[in-house]
């Protein structure tokens, strides 16, 4: 699932990718020119340059866990690596995703997984880039955080409105910049504003609801 890679992960697999090339990962480890074949996470206890296996990537996050505070030692249930599957999925449900192309995306084998698949890996991009997911916190209010507060004051979403743009344009792949969230977001609220004030100036009446309706009134 490297293909769908936040920012963020992006930016510490960097770091550590040239840590390792630098020889500064640890004080065991040489320098290790790296090539396609190197393993992405290397086994730190052993010179040569072997890929870790499931049970030491559990080992690992477990690790990290406990040292964040998010686990207490003696108690490693709490908590799991699986958590962050189920925190994946949870997220990006909640931001509006079809929940289709959220088990695609988690690898999961469903009865559109094909229709999915047709979409193209671009379109699925899109759709997780738009969700924004991220663990570290908004320091400071950007254009784009201001037009959602702002919507969410007008009682909209606005992560569903991102989602529900790039549905809509699916040709458009570069959901996670900034011109494109500010535009959606924009075009969200002047509609919204404009139906407000056209209820404000033409109310519907009791006997405008029983036309559109098709009651006696229409016949």
């Amino acid at each position: 699932m490297g293909r769908f890679a936040t920012g963020t992960a992006v930016r510490y697999l960097r770091l550590y990718l040239k840590a390792r090339e630098e020889g500064t990962l640890t004080r065991y480890l040489p320098p290790e020119p790296l090539c396609d074949d190197s393993p992405l996470i290397r086994d730190e206890r052993l010179k040569e340059a072997r890929g870790i296996g499931e049970k030491q990537v559990s080992q690992v996050v477990s690790r990290l866990m406990r040292k964040a505070g998010i686990v207490l030692l003696g108690d490693p249930y709490k908590v799991k690596v699986h958590s962050l599957r189920k925190f994946f999925k949870t997220q990006l449900l909640a931001l509006g995703v079809q929940p289709d192309y959220v088990d695609y995306m988690m690898g999961h084998t469903i009865d559109t997984y094909h229709d999915v698949k047709s979409k193209g890996i671009e379109f699925l991009r899109g759709i997780y880039a738009a969700g924004n997911l991220t663990l570290e916190p908004r320091q400071k209010l950007t254009k784009v955080d201001q037009l959602k507060v702002f919507a969410q004051g007008l009682g909209l979403n606005p992560e569903r409105v991102i989602v529900s743009e790039a549905f809509a344009e699916p040709h458009r792949f570069v959901v996670d910049s900034e011109a494109f969230q500010t535009e959606a977001l924009s075009r969200a609220i002047k509609e919204n504003l404009k139906n407000e004030i056209l209820k404000e100036i033409f109310p519907v009446s009791s006997q405008d609801l029983t036309l559109k309706s098709g009651g006696a009134a229409g016949i």
